[in-house]
């Protein structure tokens, strides 16, 4: 918790954690307004919703590469104030959709923008702070991350009862203007490569990849956040599935929903303070060892018929609710000290589409083993998996980098000339 304190001592930092909050919001509010715009006011069926969840996730694997290439062109506030903006605009069209098509582009084009915002804030954190500090400062991020996935779609579920659905569009926008502000006043320090790169920014793009590849700890990085996301997204769409086998109704599945964001939630803040003396991978270990055991006994009851009380099968999903924050956080962490600060924003968006295409193939995986071999199955797989690589980051001893300290010695004397204000230091 001490972490967090010094994180708000800083005052670039805790200009981008406020911002964060309208921006996060602004991504989840008008969740609900657009499944019933789809729904009933379109009149759509299935493969609207489906054509949905694929125009949200699509961009950060065909947009996000070129963002990440311009996110380290430009000056990052400016990126951070008008990908706010930009959103905001592309929501208030919402109000002017004439049909289905018209909803899944500007679902599209809003998840286009922000495959720039989200590399951009990355990016931010890293200039903002120093290796020590990284891994909290991502866990407070994360935390509220999370909490507007949990808390948008319920509050414009909630604000529907009240006002239209164009209303709700309103506000959102309003939101991400609100962020916008906030960011106007950041400070972060200038790259070098704003200055000196002159190469057109789209042939830069594969050097987001080519990060991972030239620097063994962040390929590791990237293979265990990929398998442990597609491990989660194995079994994570079969939670209703598998609720239904074991005898619960649909409130017992609505609670556990809602529990498996607060695990998300208290997830992200606790993995932003463990603290390791080998490293954040211990902080992937641990919640893999913890999360893949749960997931394949419950999916092992499943499949035997064995029967299990609400509240077992309800701290189950809390806890599995975590396990993505125990993956995001480290990896993130590492990422930005890994990183040279003219290629983080590439490098970042590079592992969005690796992780994102991960994320869009385990489900069709996880239907496809649930219809052949049961509901329970994909569970016992995904747990399985995710505790073979809980034991794998266990056995991996990282090694303090030379490029590390000079990303740090570098950023420091960068942020020093000019905004005057140092980041946080180590103890």
């Amino acid at each position: 918790m001490f972490g967090y304190l010094k994180i708000f001592g800083v005052k670039g930092l805790r200009r981008l954690v406020f911002a964060n909050i309208p921006a996060d919001l602004a991504d989840w509010l008008d969740y609900t307004a657009v499944v019933v715009l789809l729904v009933y006011v379109f009149d759509g069926g299935p493969w609207s919703l489906a054509l949905f969840a694929l125009a949200m996730s699509l961009p950060y694997v065909i947009i996000g590469p070129l963002a990440g290439a311009l996110v380290d062109r430009i000056n990052l506030r400016w990126v951070l104030i008008a990908s706010n903006l930009g959103r905001g605009l592309v929501t208030l069209a919402f109000i002017f959709a004439p049909g289905i098509e018209t909803v899944l582009v500007l679902v599209f084009l809003r998840a286009s923008v922000d495959s720039a915002f989200t590399p951009a804030r990355q990016a931010a954190v890293q200039r903002l702070t120093d290796a020590e500090n990284r891994q909290p400062a991502n866990g407070l991020i994360h935390g509220i991350n999370q909490t507007s996935k949990v808390v948008g779609p319920a509050l414009g579920g909630a604000l529907l009862l009240l006002l239209s659905v164009n209303a709700i569009f309103v506000l959102n926008a309003v939101l991400s203007l609100t962020a916008a502000l906030i960011l106007a006043g950041l400070a972060i320090p200038r790259r070098e490569a704003e200055e000196a790169s002159k190469a057109p920014f789209w042939k830069e793009a594969p050097e987001g990849i080519m990060a991972f590849f030239r620097n063994r700890l962040m390929m590791i990085t990237l293979l265990f956040a990929a398998a442990g996301y597609f491990s989660i997204f194995l079994y994570d769409t079969l939670i209703a599935l598998l609720n239904r086998d074991f005898g619960f109704d649909e409130t017992v599945f609505g609670v556990s929903i809602a529990l498996a964001g607060l695990g998300g939630i208290a997830g992200a803040l606790i993995a932003g303070t463990l603290k390791f003396a080998t490293g954040p991978f211990r902080v992937i270990g641990l919640g893999a060892v913890v999360s893949g055991p749960i997931a394949a006994l419950l999916g092992l009851a499943g499949i035997f018929g064995f029967s299990i009380s609400v509240l077992v099968f309800l701290g189950a999903v809390l806890l599995l609710g975590g396990a993505v924050a125990f993956i995001v956080v480290p990896y993130r962490t590492i990422v930005q000290n890994e990183t040279p600060p003219e290629h983080v924003g590439k490098a970042f968006a590079a592992g969005e589409a690796v992780i994102v295409t991960v994320m869009l193939t385990a489900p069709f995986l996880g239907a496809a083993v649930a219809s052949f071999l049961g509901t329970g199955m994909p569970f016992v797989l995904g747990g399985t998996v995710m505790f073979l690589l809980g034991l794998g980051a266990f056995s991996i001893r990282p090694d303090k980098t030379s490029a590390t300290k000079v990303s740090d010695d570098r950023l420091n004397t960068e942020q020093e000339e000019s905004t005057g204000e140092r980041p946080i230091k180590r103890d």
